[in-house]
């Protein structure tokens, strides 16, 4: 009977251990340097390739894609790649991205980098998001959405917009929902872009 007793406690932990495990996850992570490669150690931005392939924006030497092996220049030689890059997205094999001072630009699939949008009363590029063909383009004094196939905007600096800091970005199904420190916006699937209490009130 004590035998029996000890066999069933000895299977009930035994299976309490098994569920700990499964359940449980173990993370680990490896710092990477220059020592590792990495052409500089500040870097500002990161996006991760379908390919799973990382795209990493340096605060000088541009963007470097990691394959979790070895670093190799995005940008071909030749190709300006003096950025200090704030924010990276993709669309398709494009890959674009904000350069602190000097506007947006985008990298082909050879390596050559176009600009794609700048303008002289801006001063600081912070992020670029892509969603479907548009660009979501914050600035420390404005908030552009820019349409990557006609290359015209959509919308700049709207008067409620006006020194407008977005804080986080959620992409939905529906469209793209954008938390400011002066309210929140959605910017539907239809390309309007509306206060979110607006959105949900319909």
């Amino acid at each position: 009977m004590i035998i029996k007793r000890l066999l069933i406690l000895l299977a009930v932990l035994s299976g309490l251990v098994s569920i700990t495990d499964g359940f449980g996850q173990i993370y680990s992570y490896k710092n990477i340097t220059h020592r590792n490669g990495l052409p500089l150690n500040s870097t500002s931005s990161l996006k991760e390739k379908k390919d799973g392939g990382i795209l990493i924006g340096t605060q000088g030497a541009g963007i470097i894609e990691y394959d979790g092996y070895n670093f190799t220049e995005v940008v071909a030689h030749g190709e300006d790649n003096r950025h200090f890059v704030t924010g990276i997205d993709l669309i398709g094999n494009d890959i674009y991205f904000t350069s602190r001072y000097r506007g947006v630009f985008k990298v082909d699939e050879h390596g050559k980098v176009m600009s794609v949008f700048s303008r002289k009363d801006i001063r600081d590029y912070q992020n670029i998001i892509a969603y479907n063909q548009y660009l979501f383009i914050t600035t420390s004094n404005a908030f552009f959405i820019f349409d990557s196939k006609s290359k015209k905007e959509v919308h700049h600096n709207l008067p409620p917009l006006q020194e407008l800091h977005v804080t986080q970005t959620i992409a939905t199904e529906q469209g793209l929902i954008f938390l400011t420190r002066k309210g929140h916006y959605m910017f539907t699937s239809t390309a309007q872009f509306i206060p979110l209490f607006r959105y949900f009130s319909n």
